[in-house]
């Protein structure tokens, strides 16, 4: 390779190697310390929880949703469904679920014209006079102890709001199983070293519990950024809560069926993550907000581009050496990096407890996956510096059929649209 392309290749695995070091090092120690509670210890056993499911379009996902809710460990639960303006009869399906499938969980429905996502929480934040509020996306279904382990952290009463951990259930097709695995290997421990250390910058829309006078305390959820989630993960830690991360609550997820709609939900993650810190962009660097403020929100700021200048160099390197006939050289990276991949794969999954299979599937991300996902880093990057804005796009959904086992994808595949945010 010319020198002008490894000296920036060296330096940039030099960052990556001692990221990833400090990421399993960080997360590793989370996850033991996680491990360490006291057996036994009701954390959360004397609260009362209400969960939150916002739902525009969603007679597809719902049902699965509400089946994972009505058969949940913990006892002192009620579930609100708010139906934000859907014309798909989301309410009706709702309706005819809570009579069919019983359960131990009361579920209510609430209708309201469509106003967005952030909207429909904060209705139904105002509803409850439960002690804490779990809010979970309509097309997620939850482990049936999920509340229960969410609820645990909350006996530390510094404690403001908990995340769940997310994980994508098997399309069966090789984009869903490398979804699952950097929902694994990328998003969960990356999420549980950065709450080791008190820096968290997002919990997962999928499953997220509140204290719900924290909530309340920094006026519910946002509807000027995309991602709620995100800047209420902010907005409670800079309140003077503490935000964790509960690695044992589970919720499972549909994976997107498309390259194309990969690429519209990760710009749409991305360019949500720049509007937060454009709003928060007076705390960078400071202590404002802690290690949230020195290390959570300029982790990413910085380390998305990192990604996007490896997959920069990935690509000139393959075209180099193309060029130059030496494609079988260029093949040694490729195994050295596959290699790598494989091996953060397989520590994460021995982490978590998930099928071995997937760290096969986790090895080929560096081929193409993760060049997609800069791809729509970039796309968002420059759509948020030319002030252009972004919309809420189709997304095909199949839905969850809850098994006794775990969530497996329906057999039938559904376009629904999602709200855009309130003007």
């Amino acid at each position: 390779m010319p020198l002008w392309l490894t000296l920036p290749a060296a330096v940039l695995l030099v960052v990556v190697l001692l990221k990833t070091a400090a990421t399993l090092a960080l997360a590793t120690a989370y996850h033991r310390s996680q491990q360490r509670r006291v057996a036994g210890r009701d954390g959360g056993a004397d609260l009362s929880v209400s969960v939150i499911v916002p739902a525009f379009n969603e007679a597809v996902t719902i049902e699965a949703c509400l089946r994972g809710l009505a058969h949940q460990t913990y006892e002192n639960l009620s579930a609100l469904v708010v139906d934000d303006g859907s014309d798909d009869g989301t309410s009706a399906t709702v309706t005819e679920a809570i009579t069919r499938i019983g359960g131990s969980t009361p579920i209510a429905l609430v209708r309201k014209n469509n106003g967005g996502k952030a909207s429909a929480l904060n209705l139904g934040l105002r509803m409850t006079s439960s002690d804490v509020v779990v809010c979970v996306d309509a097309d997620s279904v939850l482990a049936p102890d999920a509340i229960e382990r969410i609820v645990e952290p909350f006996e530390d009463r510094t404690v403001g709001a908990v995340g769940g951990a997310v994980k994508v259930a098997d399309s069966g097709t090789l984009l869903g199983r490398q979804q699952a695995m950097e929902y694994i290997a990328g998003l969960g421990l990356q999420r549980a070293a950065f709450a080791h250390i008190n820096a968290v910058q997002v919990l997962p829309g999928a499953i997220s519990a509140f204290r719900r006078d924290a909530l309340r305390s920094v006026g519910g959820y946002s509807s000027d950024t995309m991602v709620e989630d995100f800047d209420v993960t902010v907005a409670v830690q800079a309140a003077g809560f503490r935000a964790v991360v509960q690695p044992r609550a589970v919720a499972h997820t549909e994976g997107v069926a498309s390259l194309r709609d990969l690429i519209k939900q990760r710009r749409r993650w991305t360019y949500g993550g720049f509007q937060v810190l454009g709003k928060y962009r007076r705390t960078l660097f400071t202590d404002d907000v802690g290690p949230l403020s020195r290390l959570g929100l300029p982790y990413f700021l910085i380390f998305p581009w990192v990604d996007v200048a490896i997959s920069a160099i990935f690509l000139t390197g393959f075209a180099t050496y193309a060029a130059m006939g030496l494609v079988g050289r260029f093949a040694v990276y490729l195994l050295a990096t596959a290699a790598i991949a494989g091996a953060l794969n397989l520590y994460a999954i021995r982490m978590t407890g998930e099928s071995a299979r997937l760290a096969g599937y986790g090895s080929l991300q560096p081929f193409f996956y993760a060049h997609v996902l800069t791809f729509a880093t970039v796309v968002a990057g420059v759509t948020y510096a030319l002030g252009r804005s972004v919309t809420w796009d189709k997304l095909e959904r199949r839905g969850l059929t809850v098994g006794d086992d775990r969530p497996s994808l329906g057999a039938v595949a559904t376009t629904v649209r999602e709200a855009r945010p309130a003007a």
